[in-house]
């Protein structure tokens, strides 16, 4: 299963890409693609960090489907 994954601020710097197309088996959970993440990355395991799919939060249970867009999105702050 083909997913696209952007990666905004910390996780950007922590992987060394702003995006990539990664290749994944189907009925991943959000859980388990942030498991496989942060071994392929550990410097991801630094942080807390949300995902969203096809820009939506979603919780660790959420079933992603083949093409998604998938967002890393560490903590932010501003005002």
């Amino acid at each position: 299963m083909q997913l696209k994954i952007i990666y905004f601020g910390q996780a950007a710097e922590a992987t060394g890409k702003k995006e990539e197309e990664r290749e994944i088996i189907s009925s991943t959970t959000v859980e388990a693609l942030k498991k496989t993440l942060q071994e392929v990355y550990p410097e991801l395991r630094r942080f807390p960090f949300q995902i969203a799919v096809n820009q939506t939060l979603v919780n660790a249970d959420f079933e992603i489907n083949e093409n998604a867009e998938i967002a890393i999105l560490p903590p932010y702050a501003g005002g």
